[in-house]
Formats: C-alpha cells, sequence, structure tokens
C-alpha cells in the first residue's frame, strides 16, 4: 500500500466501516468479494506463486473454509460496529476517536489473518523451492510499476494525482466538496511529506522478508505449529518498520494525513454529514445482507 492508502486508514467515522471491507477485498466491492472472492484470491495466488494441482486444491478448500467463516462470524461483527459509529457520524471528531478506532479496526484485522495464519501455514508447507523465484519476479515487477508511477515522476504530478485520489475518496462518501474545502484538501495534501523512495524501501524490504520466511519453511519443513509461528511473527513486524528512518517517516506521514482529514471531516457540512451517513448505512445493509446470504 502506497502513501495514500496509510491515509485512506485515517478517515472519519463516516469511512471507517467501509475500511474494514476495502480491507478484505482488494477489488474494493464488498459484494463482488464475497460472490467471486475465493476464485478471485485463488487466481491472484496463482500469479504470484503458480501452484499444482494438489496445492490448488488445497487452498481452494481453505478459501472455502475461511471465506465462510468471515460470513458468520466477521460481517456480523461489522455490522454491529458500523452501527455504533454511525451514532456518531454527524458529531466531530477528535484524536482521541479515531485512535480508538483505529485499535478497533486493528484487532478486527490480527482476527482475520490470525484465523487464516493455519491454512497459510499449510499451504506453506507444501511449496517447492522452484516456486519461490517467481514469486521474487513478480515482486520485483509490481514494484517497478510502483516505482515507474510514484517514484520516477515529478513533485508536481505526485502532488496532483494524490489529491484528485484523496478528492474521489471523499467525494464518495461526502458527496461534492465546495471550491473552499477542495482548495484546503489540496493545501493539505500538497504539505504531506511524502517520500515514495523511502516507502518503495520498505515495501522491498517486507517483501524480501516474506520470501525469505517461506524460503526457511521450505528448506527447513518445520512442524506446522512452528510455520504458523513464522508466519505470525512475520504479520506482526508488518505493523512496524524495524527500519529507524522507514519507521519515523511512516510515523509522521500518519500523523499528518490524521491531520488533514480531521481538518477536512470537522469542516463539512450537515448535507455532507448526511450524505456520510447514508453512505454508512449502505454498508450496513450490505453487511447485514451477506451476512444472511
Amino acid at each position: 500500500m502506497g502513501p495514500a492508502g496509510v491515509a485512506w486508514r485515517r478517515l472519519r467515522w463516516a469511512t471507517l466501516c467501509a475500511l474494514i471491507a476495502l480491507n478484505l477485498c482488494a477489488c474494493g466491492a464488498l459484494k463482488l468479494a464475497y460472490e467471486d472472492g475465493e476464485t478471485f484470491t485463488l487466481l491472484w495466488v496463482g500469479r504470484y506463486l503458480a501452484l499444482d494441482d494438489d496445492q490448488t486444491a488445497l487452498a481452494r478448500q481453505r478459501l472455502a473454509a475461511w471465506f465462510a467463516w468471515h460470513r458468520k462470524t466477521q460481517l456480523p461483527d461489522y455490522a454491529r460496529f458500523a452501527a455504533e459509529l454511525s451514532h456518531r457520524v454527524e458529531a466531530p471528531v477528535t484524536p482521541l476517536d479515531m485512535e480508538q478506532i483505529e485499535i478497533q479496526m486493528r484487532l478486527r484485522w490480527h482476527r482475520m489473518v490470525d484465523q487464516a495464519l493455519p491454512d497459510l501455514a499449510d499451504i506453506a508447507l507444501t511449496l517447492k523451492a522452484e516456486q519461490l523465484p517467481r514469486l521474487e519476479k513478480k515482486f520485483a515487477a509490481n514494484d517497478q510499476v510502483y516505482r515507474d508511477d510514484f517514484v520516477e515522476i515529478s513533485s508536481t504530478r505526485r502532488k496532483k494525482d494524490l489529491y484528485n485520489k484523496e478528492l474521489d475518496r471523499i467525494e464518495y462518501w461526502y458527496g461534492s466538496l465546495d471550491s473552499e474545502q477542495k482548495a484546503l484538501l489540496r493545501k493539505t495534501t500538497d504539505a504531506l511529506p511524502i517520500d515514495p523512495t523511502l516507502w518503495l524501501a520498505e515495501r522491498e524490504a517486507r517483501e524480501a522478508e516474506l520470501v525469505a520466511v517461506l524460503r526457511e519453511i521450505v528448506q527447513q519443513r518445520p512442524s506446522r505449529e512452528v510455520a504458523i509461528q513464522m508466519l505470525r511473527t512475520y504479520t506482526l513486524r508488518l505493523e512496524t518498520s524495524p527500519d529507524a528512518v522507514r519507521r519515523a517517516y511512516i510515523e509522521t506521514l500518519n500523523r499528518a494525513n490524521r491531520d488533514m482529514y480531521l481538518t477536512i471531516a470537522n469542516m463539512t457540512n450537515a448535507t455532507q454529514r448526511a450524505h456520510a451517513a447514508q453512505k454508512l448505512a449502505d454498508w450496513i445493509d450490505d453487511f447485514n445482507r451477506l451476512a444472511s446470504g
């Protein structure tokens, strides 16, 4: 996830419930993710690892079980969480508010990952050494796309792209911003301490670490319990960069993003907040509908 993705995690109350779904499904469409999520995920994994027939069958079985668990247990929880947030959607947002909600969201993310780790470990234990170079090549190709789109462009282009992305995201929830709000958004996005080179370095380091963990599993063939712990340790390290410079950068960027969204959220008008409340209500309906489907 790039700087814009980090920023997206800091939207106000109206967007927080939707973010859970956006973290869940790469396509960004909850209904589509649940109708075709197993197929999409399996195809995505295949692009990175080229699973053989037995591995594909195992992955398909585990994905079906994970989606069934998530539908039955997590979507109702998301709906309840969203209902709690809906009572606050039109109230002013404080830094403490955002911190508390981020904690709740992190707990839900950990719950999803913890449920998946045994299955991921089982699949990892079937991998062969010759499958890992494909993963490395795919990571390298993705990094080059990121480099082309975010690093090797002018500062003016980068600021314009970031502004447009954030405007689309905010207007999805609040409806159209007026000229004053757009000017404020442009001012704050322009001031964000974006350093795509540092972000790319962090991304590459995490990818290399994942390959190293999988290679260790392939070579040592540890017990299932040990493999689960290795993957759990890796996922926990994703939350805080081990590199001091990059860690400081990410923390600074997160604070700047939080300040930006607090400013924008707290200057919205009644019509815009009502628009956000309706969007949140729509997500609640989707969560409930999918949970009962």
